[in-house]
């Protein structure tokens, strides 16, 4: 027999008007969480450790699920809190939150809470936070470190600039398990980074300029130029060449 809180997944899953699918998945949210011991939200107890409940794990991925459809709905600030809360609740982060987090804070421009989180997880080297720390330095204007970060993330992940460029389109639907360095994970991250990177001219034309640097280093052959990659990507982001 289903839970209750699976009915309301489906149904906030199935529909495409967001409105509804955030009402439906709060309701989800409400109905794991009945199912959680109540002791697992004593902070001082648990101490972030959250997901060692089985118990507590459907809750945690159906909040992580509502995080992701406030970002669709373009309520970036209601992300941003739910994401930070299940950091709170899981500081493992078994679910990769800080790689969504940190691109939306650099996108409502907290980059000091951006930086905290670059912090609490730096000795994590995967492509999404090589990429994240890329972009905190660029936005920073700390053009080593930027530097340095954007060739760990290209050499980790060759496929992350093509989808942020446009020379490849990111489709649906995207899959949440993945290889490191494969095409499925390069789509995971920029669906939720993506506007962070494109939202300003500057970034953008400098992910064209790294990853055809790269391509030079790897002699990787391009159909197209530098030039007019660059014109295209100012056409179709900021309408002008």
């Amino acid at each position: 027999m289903e839970e209750l809180y699976e009915i309301y997944l489906k149904k906030a899953c199935s529909t495409s008007d967001v409105n509804e699918a955030i009402e439906n998945m709060k309701l989800a949210l409400m109905h794991a969480k009945s199912k959680v011991p109540k002791h697992v939200f004593d902070f001082q107890k648990t101490n972030g450790t959250m997901w060692s409940d089985k118990n507590a794990r459907a809750y945690l991925m159906i909040k992580s699920q509502l995080g992701y459809l406030y970002e669709v709905a373009g309520d970036y600030d209601e992300a941003i809190s739910t994401y930070e809360k299940l950091l709170e609740l899981d500081t493992n982060d078994n679910q990769d939150i800080k790689d969504k987090l940190i691109p939306l804070l650099i996108l409502r421009d907290k980059n000091e809470q951006a930086y905290r989180y670059i912090k609490k997880y730096e000795e994590n080297e995967s492509a999404p936070m090589l990429y994240n720390k890329a972009l905190y330095y660029f936005v920073e204007k700390d053009k080593f470190e930027a530097k340095l970060f954007m060739r760990k993330a290209i050499d980790k992940n060759k496929h992350v600039p093509e989808y942020l460029i446009g020379i490849k389109a990111l489709k649906m639907p995207i899959k949440n398990q993945f290889e490191s360095g494969s095409e499925d994970e390069a789509k995971y991250y920029c669906n939720d980074a993506m506007m962070a990177w494109i939202g300003d001219k500057k970034r953008i034309l400098w992910v064209v300029d790294e990853y055809f640097g790269y391509c030079e280093r790897h002699d990787v052959k391009l159909d197209w130029s530098r030039e007019f990659v660059k014109e295209v990507v100012e056409k179709a982001l900021f309408n002008k060449l």
